[in-house]
């Protein structure tokens, strides 16, 4: 737990702001070292109750932080994958160019650059490394070299490109984006509010990992109480989701795929508790709904409270990945309304969880694997309850720009007699060497 400074209210272990009074938390740094071959690393707090608690789920494998160096030539990047009896890390290999795959002196190349091709600085190239607590069977390493470290085995694996169903992105990920909102026809103003952030470095003509953060709000509440609400809601995402996710990504680390899940489930936790704290020191009725994706490359975290909604469009299908936190729903899905009745049912709209409706709120998380041409479209209940899924999959469909897609849905949902406000974010996904086109 986390001690506010402020008021003294006990708040969850890594929360931002206190519940309680809104106040800003520090979280004291903590350190870690690992073996005689690795060196001392510093690690922010989180890294080092994510590296104990996967060293004692994972046996003893999968505890390496980013910054540990083996063999004095393989520092590991990140982890990204883990078995009962085996890990997975990215590394940069500190003897090998990155560009042409020649082998360079050790601690030579930025100094002198790469001896074969030239390339000054040298940017290092990334392997696999798969940690065993045991020493694999004949073939099972399916490696170029195995070393040991303290006990642990360790194989050499070559470098792996995202696949999802057979496809692969072979250049790289490219995100492109739509995104509207506009104010409905009976409302005095817009209480919705959106983000959409893309990042897609290229380094001397080689592409890292594409990020993206999107999210939609929906503001509930009187006025200056629903669109402060939805605001803040995305701001304090954000924050959470840059300098936790996004700066690490951009440093050349690789956060875990857990790692990214518990990034957006805590960021909206916080959203949360700002909004709660604001609502009840301002004694305002505000609240709102959040749902937000996360994208690392072929990877999508989405994190979903209330009863804004993300899609998952992958192959001419568009599926539905959040639950919206209705009473409604609830009944729909307890078969006591049909489908067709909740369109209806006098308690449509009414949410049993909202952000700021409580101190602590408990959030649904999903993940998800992209391929190329998938989409993903988030939107608010002004759009979804107008157009229906089949509305929104036959728009998806028949329009590839991802602008003009957020478009037509505006246009339809106004021209079905929609009252509410209309919001809604697309995102193509697809390889950079082909474009931004959808299946």
């Amino acid at each position: 737990m986390t001690t506010c400074s402020t008021c003294g209210t006990e708040n969850r272990t890594g929360a931002k702001f206190c519940y309680a009074c809104g106040a800003s938390l520090v979280t004291p740094a903590e350190t870690a070292s690992v073996g005689e071959a690795g060196r001392r690393v510093t690690l922010s707090w989180k890294t080092s109750r994510l590296a104990g608690e996967e060293a004692r789920w994972l046996g003893g494998v999968g505890a390496l932080p980013p910054g540990t160096l083996l063999q004095e030539r393989y520092e590991i990047l990140g982890l990204v994958a883990h078995e009962a009896d085996s890990a997975t890390y990215y590394a940069h290999d500190l003897r090998r160019c990155g560009a042409c795959a020649a082998e360079v002196a050790p601690g030579a190349g930025s100094v002198k650059g790469c001896p074969e091709c030239g390339a000054k600085p040298l940017r290092y190239a990334t392997c696999r490394l798969r940690e065993w607590l045991a020493e694999p069977a004949a073939g099972g390493g399916q490696g170029t070299e195995t070393f040991k470290v303290e006990g642990h085995c360790f194989t050499v694996l070559p470098p792996e490109s995202p696949i999802v169903d057979g496809i692969s992105f072979r250049r790289g990920v490219r995100l492109t984006l739509g995104l509207r909102s506009e104010k409905g026809p009976d409302r005095a103003l817009n209480q919705d509010s959106l983000l959409a952030l893309t990042l897609t470095p290229l380094y001397e003509g080689r592409p890292t990992p594409a990020l993206g953060l999107f999210a939609v709000a929906d503001g509930v509440g009187g006025h200056q109480a629903g669109e402060t609400a939805s605001r803040i809601s995305v701001q304090v995402l954000a924050q959470e989701v840059i300098s936790r996710a996004l700066m690490a990504e951009l440093s050349g680390e690789l956060c875990l795929a857990e790692t990214l899940t518990a990034i957006v489930g805590e960021g909206v936790e916080d959203a949360n508790a700002r909004v709660y704290a604001i609502s009840q020191s301002s004694s305002n009725d505000m609240g709102s709904t959040l749902t937000a994706a996360l994208v690392r490359d072929d990877l999508a975290v989405i994190g979903n409270v209330g009863d804004s909604r993300t899609y998952h469009w992958h192959a001419g299908t568009l599926r539905r990945v959040t639950t919206d936190h209705s009473v409604v729903e609830r009944l729909v899905e307890t078969g006591q309304i049909t489908p067709e009745d909740a369109a209806h049912h006098p308690q449509k709209g009414v949410l049993y969880r909202s952000i700021g409706d409580r101190p602590v709120i408990e959030v649904d998380t999903f993940s998800l694997r992209l391929a190329p041409g998938d989409g993903l479209l988030l939107c608010c209940d002004g759009v979804w309850e107008s157009l229906g899924d089949e509305g929104l999959k036959e728009i998806m469909a028949s329009e590839n720009d991802p602008q003009e897609s957020c478009d037509e849905i505006i246009r339809r949902t106004l021209e079905a007699g929609t009252t509410d406000n209309a919001s809604v974010i697309v995102v193509n996904v697809a390889d950079l060497s082909i474009g931004s086109s959808r299946n």
